[in-house]
């Protein structure tokens, strides 16, 4: 896979409903640096570790990425 085709698919404001907001948030290294920034995440409270998409691929070798979708309302 390039650098220059690779073009995750991280979904569209129309997977929102109308009264809600996706914030995508994204972790990008080796797979164990990744799996250990999500479970200090969750010791924190801030995501559950269990959310987390599956690994990713991204362009550079050795690296890989989770996404993890949060809806927030919106007024």
């Amino acid at each position: 896979m390039t650098g220059e085709n690779f073009i995750p698919n991280f979904g569209s404001e129309s997977d929102s409903l109308p009264d809600r907001e996706s914030i995508k948030l994204i972790a990008i290294g080796s797979p164990n640096g990744v799996n250990e920034i999500i479970h200090q995440l969750h010791i924190l409270n801030f995501r559950d570790a269990t959310t987390w998409s599956r690994f990713l691929p991204t362009p550079n070798p050795n690296e890989v990425m989770k996404i993890n979708t949060h809806y927030r309302r919106v007024n």
